[in-house]
């Protein structure tokens, strides 16, 4: 007899087989009578590689000189399969008199999706660890996508806190950070405060010292996730160090520790190690994919020069000069894409700007909406992008900012502008609330 369980999208697929009589596994095949009893004999495991045999016999509940039934087998099969350990279990299994010899073969599911436990400010890392891996075997801070794996770090943590009497709820969020192209397991506490009470900075601090006081300033008061912690730090605190030319500056994850007294009850302290590196300047920027606009066009357009401190923000705000000229001659799907390469010998940070200008678009028609006649046609009358020309997707602001200074416009406008895939056409629509 062979049984298959698939894990696909965690629903259950089961398929069975019954062989020729003259099998040695036919002996099997009458399952729907009255269930036999049988001792298990030999059990081999064919596909495991990750987990150790103790613990895959242990979680089966199916040991040498154990007494059951083939129901049991089969459940042993879906309980396997619901811890989320695995992609597929099939069991097979030989019966000669009462025993039974059992085969089971596994194909494990695939880990690698960071796990985050996010505000367990009472424990330490290494008792959160323990306590996961006694339930999730050979976890290593990492943890394979699927509800059975979520559902028992959940539960495990859940029990966790109630041995400190934590009236606290363990949810669970799957955060896509497209900034730093992963995923992740996030486990979090709610129902507890536990506001910040201060928040210090420890390593490298010469360049930003005090800027980064001030702007640790505004996380006190606010209830401690470090996902939102390290969420403020790439927005709100490496910029600052990304404006000086500090490429390489890091803030290492939060270090937090229980505090409280009269000011800040059941609060915590936060401290953020700070690794500023050295400051670079702008080497040489180079183009590559352009094709409406040349290279010689493009870099024309950045106020970032060779030498200069190799300001982020800066460089930002360059590109979005040039996505605005393309913009300009209807490429309104242009995408760049900025490589570093960072020079440590010279301390200079050079840069591949891939650009893809997607295709052409030409204007298609115009609405004007929401306007008397008389200043509906005025207005009219003021646009200059005929049907067929080339699409300037900045023009319509412009042409709105141009009609209010003239009085035509007095009120709040909303516009819109729709392309036409197929047709390479924008239409473009004007409502005007006036009152």
């Amino acid at each position: 007899m062979y049984r298959c369980l698939g894990n696909s999208a965690l629903s259950l697929l089961v398929f069975s087989l019954a062989l020729v009589a003259l099998s040695p596994f036919h002996a099997a095949a009458n399952e729907t009578e009255t269930p036999q009893v049988l001792m298990v004999g030999a059990i081999d495991i064919s596909g495991l590689e990750r987990y150790e045999r103790e613990w895959f016999i242990g979680a089966s509940g199916v040991a040498p000189g154990q007494e059951i039934t083939l129901a049991d087998l089969h459940s042993a099969a879906k309980h396997l399969l619901g811890t989320g350990l695995f992609e597929r279990i099939s069991d097979r299994y030989m019966i000669k008199d009462s025993t039974i010899d059992v085969t089971w073969l596994v194909e494990e599911v695939e880990w690698g999706l960071p796990v985050l436990l996010d505000n367990f400010i009472w424990f330490t890392e290494a008792q959160l660890w323990e306590a996961i891996a006694r339930h999730v075997p050979s976890y290593d801070g990492t943890a394979p996508n699927t509800e059975g794996v979520v559902a028992t770090i959940s539960r495990v943590l859940q029990d966790l806190l109630a041995t400190r009497s934590i009236k606290g709820t363990v949810e669970y969020l799957r955060s896509i950070d497209p900034e730093l192209t992963y995923d992740r397991h996030v486990f979090t506490v709610r129902g507890v405060s536990m506001p910040i009470c201060s928040v210090t900075f420890s390593g490298e601090l010469a360049a930003a010292g005090q800027e980064l006081a001030q702007r640790g300033v505004s996380l006190i008061g606010t209830d401690y996730t470090s996902h939102y912690v390290l969420g403020f730090t790439r927005q709100s605190l490496l910029p600052i160090y990304q404006r000086r030319g500090y490429l390489r500056a890091r803030v290492g994850d939060p270090r937090v520790k229980a505090h409280s007294d009269d000011n800040c009850p059941d609060g915590v302290k936060v401290t953020l190690s700070v690794q500023e590196g050295s400051s670079y300047s702008l080497g040489h920027v180079e183009w590559a994919g352009n094709k409406a606009l040349a290279s010689g066009a493009l870099g024309s357009l950045m106020t970032l020069e060779e030498g200069d401190v190799a300001d982020l923000s800066k460089l930002q705000d360059d590109l979005e000069r040039v996505r605005n000229a393309y913009w300009r001659i209807g490429h309104i799907q242009t995408n760049l894409t900025l490589e570093p390469h960072l020079d440590d010998a010279r301390l200079a940070a050079n840069y591949l700007v891939t650009v893809d200008e997607g295709p052409q678009y030409r204007m298609g028609s115009l609405t004007i909406a929401g306007l008397p006649d008389a200043r509906h046609r005025q207005l009219l009358a003021r646009w200059r992008l005929a049907r067929g020309d080339v699409y300037d997707a900045l023009y319509p602001k412009e042409f709105i900012d141009a009609a209010r200074r003239s009085g035509i416009i007095r009120s709040s406008v909303h516009t819109k502008q729709v392309p036409d895939n197929d047709k390479r056409l924008v239409d473009v629509s004007i409502t005007v609330s006036d009152k």
